[in-house]
């Protein structure tokens, strides 16, 4: 229902009037959250065998600086400007594809690793149905959950929005710094109505 709201009121176009310290308080809080959730990872190592949680805190390592070398390479004047826009582009992701990797190369693989627990594919949690029988729900259950319905639902257009700015500020197609453009909304439907059953 909410993604009908957005897309019939343009609901996506109110970004035009926030400024980037939206974005980039956003993105500061996204990335606090991952490095507390990456040390927890690590420190979760500790209670099992030492030689896995060296390895996680190797693994980490790796990662930290690579993403780094790649970011700093694209910075320079050492190469042609389309190799750094690749640097620039693409660092992130082979950096991450290098450190995952490498967990399963030579020794590390033998230093046996935590791992997630992993259940069926394409399966609800907890063994319930995909969608929320809300119609047969107490009335006050419903009333509880509306506000963080509606958080969450916040807390996505303005991801959306803030991932549609920040591509075209940093591509550069766009001019004005201030606007999102007008078929943005359509992509934000979409995502939101894939997300339906959850």
């Amino acid at each position: 229902m909410s993604f009908g709201v957005d897309l019939g009121l343009k609901g996506c176009n109110f970004m035009k009037n926030v400024t980037l310290f939206s974005c980039d308080t956003f993105g500061f809080y996204v990335s606090w959250v991952y490095l507390q959730y990456g040390v927890q990872v690590i420190t979760r190592q500790f209670n099992g065998d030492f030689d896995g949680a060296l390895v996680g805190i190797i693994l980490a390592l790796l990662m930290l600086t690579t993403s780094f070398l790649f970011q700093r390479l694209s910075e320079t004047t050492l190469f042609h400007r389309h190799i750094r826009r690749f640097f620039s582009d693409y660092g992130m992701p082979i950096s991450l594809v290098a450190a995952s990797g490498m967990a399963y190369w030579g020794r590390f693989n033998a230093s046996n690793l935590t791992t997630l627990p992993v259940g069926g594919a394409f399966q609800a949690a907890n063994g319930r149905a995909w969608l929320v029988k809300f119609w047969e729900l107490d009335g006050k259950w419903v009333g509880i959950a509306l506000p963080f319905g509606i958080i969450l639902w916040i807390l996505f257009l303005f991801d959306h929005n803030v991932s549609v700015r920040n591509c075209y500020l940093h591509t550069g197609i766009q001019a004005d710094h201030s606007a999102v453009p007008d078929g943005s909304g359509f992509s934000v439907s979409l995502a939101e109505a894939t997300r339906f059953p959850l």
